[in-house]
């Protein structure tokens, strides 16, 4: 059993963590993970190095794009047992936690919440973890309209604190690409993009990309990055696939997506996430839970009434 405690302006705040039931309702239920109490959890995440190298017991787990898919993220870690998560069990996430989705903010204060209660997670930065990008996929009105007016801001605050890579027993996992047009971890800005935008290819040469950011590479670049550098292989999300792909057959670079509805064209049916071994880099399909899926989205629906409500009431007493 986990005890978490931190303060707020009125009083202690205590649960005490043995499922990821209780997360669940921890987090629908707004009287606990209050603007003030959500700003907490992000401020207890200290600036991180730009990347990190970690040995952990095997298996351990990647965990791709979530855009905003709560059900997903709960379901994921129902399976892994959130327990687990604090004795030998380990979960990378490769960013991208928001936008698209409608609970990018519930997404973010789980992850935030399993980091403060010190669980074995890493969390690393994607390409949506950018004001910008949030703009104009739908973060930035999501916060703002669940939390308070220009509560966004923390959250841009929080991303520059997130690391890019997590080197975990020698694998290079990251959210775009490896950074091959780079001879060392430059940390540039250059190389920061590549890191959070690149792709792989079935190409022989380095490209620029069409997405505005980063490169296109193919396995030739991939094979001769892993070998300067001494990593097995390439773990990354960034693109919308349908299941575990290894991008260029060769076991050296694989693409790991875990929402399972990404959009109105591009549906994976399934979400997944990774189980990594020293040998061995295995899909594993989340299993839907159907109950909770209608308890959350019948969540969703009240809060958009509300919002909804709140914004014409706004609008009726500025501009009627």
């Amino acid at each position: 059993t986990l005890q978490f405690q931190f303060e707020t302006s009125t009083s202690p705040f205590r649960t005490k963590i043995r499922s990821i039931k209780q997360l669940d309702k921890l987090l629908i239920n707004k009287k606990y993970l209050t603007p003030n109490m959500t700003l907490q959890l992000l401020l207890s995440f200290a600036q991180q190095a730009n990347y990190s190298t970690l040995s952990v017991q095997e298996p351990f787990y990647v965990v791709g794009d979530i855009h905003g898919s709560y059900v997903d993220l709960s379901n994921l870690l129902s399976q892994i047992g959130v327990e687990n998560l604090f004795r030998n069990k380990t979960i990378v996430f490769v960013g991208d936690y928001t936008d698209r989705g409608q609970q990018g903010v519930e997404v973010l204060q789980m992850v935030l919440y399993l980091h403060m209660l010190k669980a074995n997670v890493v969390l690393l930065r994607g390409n949506h973890e950018n004001k910008r990008v949030n703009i104009r996929y739908g973060f930035f009105n999501e916060s703002n309209t669940k939390l308070t007016p220009d509560f966004f801001e923390n959250f841009s605050d929080f991303y520059q604190r997130l690391p890019i890579i997590a080197i975990v027993n020698n694998y290079f996992i990251c959210h775009g690409g490896a950074p091959v047009a780079h001879d060392s971890l430059s940390f540039s800005d250059e190389f920061v993009r590549d890191i959070l935008w690149s792709d792989p290819r079935n190409q022989s040469q380095i490209t620029a990309s069409r997405r505005g950011a980063g490169k296109n590479y193919g396995s030739d670049q991939n094979l001769e990055f892993l070998l300067r550098n001494g990593f097995k292989a390439v773990i990354r999300g960034h693109e919308a696939v349908t299941h575990l792909r290894d991008d260029f057959g060769d076991g050296r670079h694989y693409t790991v997506f875990s929402a399972s509805f990404y959009s109105d064209d591009i549906s994976n049916n399934i979400g997944f996430f990774a189980e990594i071994t020293q040998d061995c880099v295995k899909q594993i399909q989340i299993i839907p839970n159907n109950k909770k899926e209608k308890q959350i989205n019948t969540f969703i629906l009240v809060e958009l009434i509300s919002s909804t409500l709140i914004m014409v009431s706004y609008l009726i007493s500025h501009f009627v």
